[in-house]
């Protein structure tokens, strides 16, 4: 994400180039439904870091990349 410009990007890495299952991303009792695809997408992010994944009700695993798609520790 972008801190500056209150962004996130987002996208499915996997393996059926035209997946695109929708995930709820926010905070615990605000969730938001996304519709993230095999493109990089952008939306405003006023959580910053608070920012969440429902990773509980979806089986997934999320990454947190750097600008240059490197995963930060």
């Amino acid at each position: 994400f972008d801190e500056k410009a209150g962004t996130v990007s987002y996208r499915w890495n996997a393996d059926e180039r035209r997946f695109a299952m929708p995930i709820k991303v926010g905070t615990k009792g605000a969730w938001q439904v996304i519709r993230p695809t095999a493109e990089w997408q952008t939306m405003s992010n006023k959580l910053g870091k608070a920012l969440e994944v429902a990773t509980e009700l979806f089986y997934v695993n999320v990454a947190i990349l750097d600008a240059d798609g490197r995963p930060v520790k």
